[in-house]
Parts: structure tokens; sequence; C-alpha cells
């Protein structure tokens, strides 16, 4: 599994997000605990999304997770708000892109896309409105 780290101004994104994991049409939900859900896709008996309902301590994310290239992009587009940081662990990057790219269209409407930055493992730190 790897995991894609999310960081956003705006704490509706975690609520967002879940809701359009559940009712996304290539995603199953198959269990869910207290702090993670696990989504299987369509067709398939093996977990391919972990979504982390949680958001994760953001100053320790950055300093333990990110290079300092990485955490300064990050601090500097951020520019003093406070920074939410949440992840998603994947198996599949082409599966993962499909959803960012569903996710994106599917939030097109709302303010949270012009404040979220994606770490994607090909792209770098990414805007989400500007990853797909």
């Amino acid at each position: 599994m790897e995991v894609l780290p999310i960081f956003t101004a705006e704490a509706s994104l975690i609520d967002l997000f879940r809701e359009f994991l559940v009712v996304y049409e290539e995603t199953e939900l198959d269990d869910k605990d207290d702090d993670t859900l696990f989504l299987n896709r369509k067709g398939r008996r093996f977990h391919e999304i972990y979504f982390h309902n949680y958001f994760n301590d953001t100053p320790y994310e950055l300093s333990y997770n990110h290079s300092e290239s990485e955490k300064s992009i990050i601090e500097l587009f951020f520019d003093g708000k406070e920074i939410k940081s949440f992840s998603v662990q994947y198996k599949d990057l082409k599966f993962l892109d499909k959803l960012l790219r569903d996710l994106r269209f599917s939030l097109k409407s709302e303010n949270v896309l012009q404040w979220t930055l994606l770490v994607h493992p090909l792209k770098g730190v990414v805007k989400l409105s500007d990853c797909l």
C-alpha cells in the first residue's frame, strides 16, 4: 500500500471526501472502524482504498514524512492558514488517479478545491484542482 497525503485549509474536505467514497460507483464499503473506511473496487474482494477518517498531527506529519522542499511548498501555499492533513492508502495508482479526477469533478462547486494540496507520487506537491 502507498500513502497519499492530503493537506487542506478546509476542515470540511474530510467529510466531503468520505461521503464521496461511500457513494462512489467504483468502490464498495467493505468495513469500517473508528478511524478508517476499508473500500474495495467493485467486483474485487480485497481492499483497494483505506480512507483514514481523522486529521493527522500536521506539524509532525510535515517534519517526519516530507522533505524540506515539500514542507516549504506546503507552508508557503497556505501562508499562515491552519493546515489540516489526512491520508488515503491505495494499491493501484491508476485507480487512485481516476478516483481523484472524479472527486475533483464532484467537488467542482465547493470552495475546498482551491485550498487543498496532495503529495502525488509522480507529480509531487500539487493542488487537487490541478492534479490530473
